[in-house]
């Protein structure tokens, strides 16, 4: 059946007894008879053309403050998105949502690329659109999302820097010459951890005679404590010599505690400058201690998450299964890592070498 319009609605049969409706915009399905679908469709025409839902429209600006006052969003993320949100022209801001459409944002982008505003902060910026104005479609405010279907630049494929293996030799024995400064690394390059995620770490997530940490925490910029980035704790196998170095650091803090009369905390932190294990050290501490470490060592341009790279990478080309190593990265799926380490799985010249072996070792059985 045809559609047929009611007023500035139209309601069709999409089946016996069952009805398609669009008031305002908005489609909706509806179970009943005809003259029952007309009544809905009345009421529903009622409110989409109600001047109570037009004035309760916010402007883009307006809905951001609105989205960002209900999100659970950590400081640093609010930071984050305070600095991208300079981008957004007030001309653009002072737009009513329900009147924004798709060019609005693409000429938005092409116009930030003009400027040299980089591709990562545009990106940014548009996953915060889309994501304020879903937030605006569940509030009713729009009947759909108009950057939905916008077209940000793409961002070039870029592949982690990692340690060669000459730099792993110099960052290794830099790191040696003091035995807090061997530790830090020896716990990011041997678990592939999070720098917040190292910061966190308690002596009771160790388990020395195991040889087990047990990683479910990350430390935000103020030392609070939050979850991991994926939410999930995980539990990683750590190898003798790291175990090694924990053991000759615990005795070492014991005796750091002793010497100036303090003791040490029930459950203290090991990375720690305090006498008494307290406080750990702040996320950007971490970072600074590797980029003194890395340039003295010649590897000024691997960053401290580049270790985690070269963790999962060193894996991964030793010929360790890529779920093991997705679950000691703490990626939320094996897919992920796949994703970020193609580069690294094969180049084919691996998988040719195989079948080689194999056609060789078939031609040897034959004779």
């Amino acid at each position: 059946m045809a559609k047929r319009a009611y007023g500035s609605g139209s309601k069709r049969e999409v089946r016996p007894g069952v009805w398609q409706l669009r008031a305002g915009g908005r489609s909706t399905t509806f179970r009943g008879t005809g003259k029952e679908a007309e009544a809905e469709l009345a009421r529903l025409v009622v409110i989409a053309d109600s001047p109570r839902r037009l004035a309760a429209v916010p402007t883009l600006t307006e809905l951001l403050a609105q989205w960002q006052s209900v999100a659970n969003l950590e400081q640093s993320t609010r930071e984050n998105y305070r600095y991208v949100l300079a981008h957004l022209p007030t001309e653009l801001g002072r737009k009513r949502v329900d009147k924004l459409v798709l060019r609005d944002f693409d000429k938005l982008y092409a116009d930030l690329v003009r400027k040299g505003v980089g591709v990562p902060t545009i990106r940014r910026l548009h996953r915060i659109m889309s994501t304020a104005l879903t937030q605006a479609m569940r509030w009713d405010m729009i009947d759909h999302n108009p950057v939905s279907a916008a077209q940000p630049p793409r961002l070039a494929a870029k592949t982690p820097r990692v340690l060669t293996a000459s730099e792993l030799a110099a960052v290794q024995a830099e790191a040696s010459k003091s035995l807090d400064g061997e530790v830090f690394f020896r716990l990011a390059i041997a678990t592939g951890g999070r720098r917040g995620e190292l910061c966190a770490i308690r002596w009771s997530d160790v388990d020395l005679d195991e040889a087990t940490l047990s990683i479910s925490k990350s430390l935000r910029a103020d030392r609070s404590v939050k979850g991991t980035k994926t939410e999930r704790a995980r539990v990683v196998p750590l190898d003798a010599g790291t175990v090694d170095v924990l053991r000759r650091w615990r005795k070492a803090q014991l005796e750091r505690a002793m010497t100036v009369g303090s003791g040490v905390v029930p459950d203290g932190y090991v990375l720690s400058h305090a006498p008494d294990c307290s406080q750990p050290w702040k996320p950007l501490a971490a970072t600074r201690r590797w980029a003194r470490m890395a340039e003295r060592a010649g590897a000024a341009n691997v960053s401290l998450h580049g270790l985690r790279h070269t963790h999962v990478s060193m894996l991964i080309r030793a010929g360790v299964d890529v779920a093991t190593v997705s679950q000691r990265a703490g990626h939320s799926r094996v897919g992920t890592t796949l994703n970020m380490y193609t580069h690294v799985l094969d180049d084919g010249r691996h998988a040719a070498d195989v079948i080689g072996a194999l056609l060789d070792q078939a031609q040897r059985d034959a004779r």
